[in-house]
């Protein structure tokens, strides 16, 4: 390794004696230019290595670019890019080396320190932020230059398809930041208008309900994610470790921004109406722009859709900019906001679009005149917009007189008609009386329907008489809010081991039922397929296949109900038990003698006077909504001891307003009322001291949820 090092020292050291160098002298000058002394090698074979690189002789594979605009278009070819510099001055030169193109795919950037390679680093879109020299929103990379040492510099640059440009600059890093917020002022001002732009729509959307603001304000706001995205802005601040999303999100904003501002067109001078064949050729061009985002996604294909988005913003400018010449001659006010809009925007994007394709290479008049063009756009449309509602204003006002004039002629005619009307009424109010009658038969129909359909949801819940086998000495109470609720419990044996469910759903009524019959339908599938199946595995199955049944993919519109679950599985053979739950907890009073270890983390232990209340933790996640099949749910074993209270309760009670002050009755409270009952042997008389200490505490006030409790003696 030692030899190769000296023989690319000698090489790049005869090699050089022939290169423009960038020479540093002095300390008055704060920005040197680089395209000037940039060799350009162009890697057919696409996979040379620094190493390679160095040893290639630079008159032979390289060309001096004597351009101060290095800009290459659209390419999927790979260049490396080498400068030399040398600091002439007696002491060190703190610089930076950037690029200002956030837009660049991959970058290699290398620096030579005599025979040495002494910095590498590999950053652009399609790597993480962090992976920058210098957290910038452009890329930037410290040049620390030691006197009269020589420093070269490759770097390995590939834009995948997309635009290739190279405007390079060595400066001071303070000379850097001055002249770059000069640039995100600029922009800031740009982006503050736009968003004052969206606001106003949206206010204009709330006022009239006009679907043309809603088209104008989604434009507006993609074009300002498009206009900060190009500044590297987005990636430095909003998402800067989705490399995949950086690379796309630029073409994806300025096709949609597209897609807005010529749906925003069409209805604006109803092309459905007055302009057919004009209506036919956008609705082509929107397809085209759809394909454009599908091809977008996929690697390869990514340069050919931002090529393809440049070219139909071509087209969708040019198209709107002739419907507004032909509504201009058609004698259409609101046509010449479009025309001066869409004038300065043809010249800027077209100048945008050039500079992408590479036919001009000055990046201060293709942005400036980009943005400029935006600009007057925005102002333009918002006063058409303005215009235009200001226009329909003043026809409902001409319409709404015209009403007003219509309907008092009617009144007065009206009036006449009154008294030969009062017998009619007369007549009718018999009839009202019928229907009065029948409205409350119908009230009583619908009464019976939600009794009946109580004793159903009653009749699923497993049977007092199965209950009272299998759990012995036990207690419920499950008061729904309305007539029917979305709190059950569910019970099974099977093998000695006997599971006990306590559920609450989503909401309470009818929706709190229906979520209640789906869960105990998916229970009695679930286990009593098993043979042997734990809590926490019934939980995982039973959350996939509530997100199946309510078809829970994650997309806008679809159901958000899930339930919160508690699961006991108790092995009356081993005195054990398994508990798995999914936000609900469950508490298990004991005789403080008892308490052995507390330091077990599935525990949180609360003392009372004359025993322990024992907290088994539930899992912070619904079934259902939300549910992550990455995020399991976890069984706690517990070893149980005679004379064991366990309790399985939703937050319906804790949650009750009540009291002199009407507040919640609160965990702490509840935790004290259990401990307490705990001490009676009799599950009756548990049950009736709950009972009435929760109509002594809600009194007047109304039952806020549903309330179940179940009370289990080992």
């Amino acid at each position: 390794m030692r030899i190769f090092i000296l023989l690319v020292f000698i090489i790049t050291s005869l090699v050089s004696v022939s290169q423009k160098i960038i020479v540093i002298e002095g300390d008055s000058v704060n920005s040197y230019p680089v395209s000037e002394y940039v060799y350009i090698y162009k890697d057919i074979s696409r996979d040379m290595s620094i190493e390679r690189m160095i040893l290639l002789d630079s008159e032979k594979y390289f060309t001096l670019e004597n351009s101060s605009n290095i800009n290459f278009g659209f390419t999927k070819d790979i260049y490396w890019v080498k400068f030399s510099v040398i600091n002439r001055t007696e002491r060190v030169k703190n610089l930076v080396f950037s690029i200002d193109y956030p837009l660049l795919r991959s970058i290699h950037f290398y620096a030579i320190k005599g025979a040495s390679l002494e910095k590498e680093i590999i950053t652009g879109e399609q790597e993480v932020f962090s992976s920058r020299d210098i957290k910038d929103r452009t890329y930037l990379f410290d040049l620390d230059l030691e006197p009269n040492v020589q420093y070269s510099y490759f770097v390995r640059v590939n834009s995948e398809g997309t635009t290739l440009r190279l405007p390079m600059s060595i400066n001071t890093y303070k000379s850097y930041i001055k002249t770059d917020n000069y640039k995100i002022i600029i922009n800031g001002v740009l982006i503050g208008l736009l968003l004052f732009s969206v606001l106003f729509n949206l206010f204009l959307l709330v006022v009239t309900k006009d679907i043309i603001n809603f088209y104008y304000t989604v434009f507006v706001f993609l074009l300002a994610f498009f206009l900060i995205n190009i500044t590297g802005l987005t990636y430095q601040n909003l998402w800067p470790n989705m490399p995949w999303w950086q690379q796309h999100s630029t073409t994806i904003f300025a096709a949609m921004s597209n897609v807005f501002l010529l749906l925003f067109t069409k209805e604006f001078f109803n092309f459905k109406k007055n302009y057919k064949i004009v209506n036919k050729i956008s609705k082509i061009v929107i397809a085209f722009i759809v394909i454009s985002i599908f091809l977008n996604v996929f690697n390869g294909t990514v340069g050919l859709s931002m090529l393809l988005i440049n070219i139909l913003s071509l087209v969708v400018i040019f198209l709107i900019f002739t419907v507004s010449i032909i509504g201009l001659f058609n004698k259409n006010k609101l046509a010449i906001y479009f025309l001066f809009s869409f004038t300065a925007l043809v010249i800027g994007t077209t100048l945008y679009v050039l500079r992408n394709l590479g036919v001009i290479n000055s990046n201060i008049i293709a942005e400036g005149g980009l943005k400029i063009g935006f600009l007057v756009e925005i102002i333009f449309l918002m006063f058409a917009v303005i215009h235009r509602y200001r226009y329909l204003e003043k026809r409902d006002n001409k319409k709404l007189e015209r009403l007003v004039s219509e309907r008092t002629r009617k009144l007065v005619a009206q009036k006449e008609e009154i008294e030969t009307q009062r017998d009619r009424i007369l007549s009718q109010h018999e009839e009202v009386l019928m229907q009065k009658n029948l409205i409350l038969e119908k009230n009583d129909e619908i009464r019976d329907s939600f009794n009946y359909a109580k004793l159903i949801q009653n009749s699923v819940l497993t049977p007092r008489k199965e209950l009272d086998i299998i759990l012995d000495n036990y207690f419920i109470v499950n008061l729904p809010k309305e007539t029917l609720g979305g709190d059950f419990y569910w019970t099974y044996e099977q093998n000695g081991r006997v599971y006990i469910v306590v559920a609450d759903c989503t909401g309470h009524g009818v929706p709190g039922a229906m979520m209640s019959m789906l869960g105990i339908s998916a229970l009695n599938e679930i286990v009593r397929k098993a043979d042997d199946i734990k809590p926490s595995e019934i939980l995982n199955e039973l959350s996939v296949n509530i997100q199946k049944a309510l078809h829970q993919n994650g997309e806008i519109g679809e159901s958000k109900d899930g339930m919160d679950m508690s699961i006991c599985m108790v092995d009356k053979v081993t005195n054990t038990m398994l508990f798995a739950g999914a936000n609900n907890p469950i508490y298990i009073v004991r005789d403080t003698e008892f308490i052995i270890d507390s330091s077990d983390k599935i525990f949180k232990l609360f003392e009372f006077d004359n025993n322990t209340m024992l907290e088994l933790k539930a899992d912070k996640m619904s079934i259902g909504y939300n549910y992550n099949k990455s995020n399991r749910f976890n069984d706690k074993k517990v070893n149980l001891k005679e004379g064991d209270m366990i309790y399985m309760f939703s937050d319906g009670f804790s949650d009750q307003f009540g009291g002199e002050k009407g507040n919640k009755y609160k965990l702490g409270r509840f935790r004290k009322l259990l401990a307490n009952n705990s001490t009676l042997q009799n599950s009756t008389e548990q049950y009736d001291v709950i009972m009435t200490e929760l109509y002594n505490w809600k009194k007047d006030n109304e039952q806020i949820d549903d309330i179940i409790i179940l009370g289990l003696r080992i």
